[in-house]
């Protein structure tokens, strides 16, 4: 079978758990890293591509939900599925409502069940690194904007024409053509309802 393009990180202190766990997603393609507790993970650094957590509720040191808590303190954005046994349904709730991706209660799912549901995991966390790394390239086209071309920016967004801008910014039309095509270039956009978008994702591009 293809394999699946992430890894699925195992939490559990019990030993045949994770073997079993990982057995499972190995015969589906998919790769695994186990841990028997959260302090094991946060030693090692994160899967650097898509990765989810499955992750045991009850654990001896720290609870899932703490672990889930220390992940999202350190803006982990990697999606989380708690293992729960039938009297930790309560609680699993409790973490859904808490950014958790979903819970399995132990003993009542199937293979099929578990990697369908890793999948839908790994693929949320595959779209949030893509639109992370849009962010990324567009932060660095912006800063490649001079402070006059960010003026020239945000005017154009606007829908106003050169002539406007050139009189409110206190420069000939000439130049203002000359910031925009410069400032159209850097952001490598082709329309004005384009730089519209992209202004608008910028609080530092929004009028003061």
């Amino acid at each position: 079978m293809r394999e699946t393009d992430g890894t699925v990180i195992i939490i559990d202190d019990d030993v045949d758990v994770r073997e079993s766990l990982a057995a499972t997603l190995s015969a589906e393609g998919i790769r695994t890293r186990c841990h028997a507790s959260g302090a094991s993970l946060l030693r090692q650094p994160l899967p650097d591509g898509p990765a989810c957590l499955l992750l045991d509720l009850r654990l001896p040191e720290e609870s899932g939900i703490q672990i889930q808590e220390k992940l999202q303190a350190n803006n982990s954005r990697l999606p989380v599925i708690f293992l729960s046994g039938q009297a930790d349904v309560p609680s699993a709730v409790t973490a859904l409502k808490h950014g958790a991706f979903d819970f399995l209660e132990k003993g009542s799912f199937t293979p099929q069940q578990l990697v369908s549901l890793i999948s839908d995991a790994l693929l949320q966390h595959k779209q949030e690194l893509e639109q992370q790394e849009r962010q990324a390239i567009k932060r660095s086209q912006l800063a490649e904007l001079t402070p006059r071309e960010r003026q020239v920016s945000r005017q154009v967004a606007d829908g106003k024409a050169n002539k406007v801008v050139a009189v409110e910014l206190g420069i000939s039309e000439r130049t203002v053509e000359v910031h925009r095509h410069n400032l159209m270039q850097k952001l490598d956009l082709r329309s004005v309802a384009r730089l519209a978008k992209f202004v608008g994702e910028f609080d530092e591009l929004k009028p003061d």
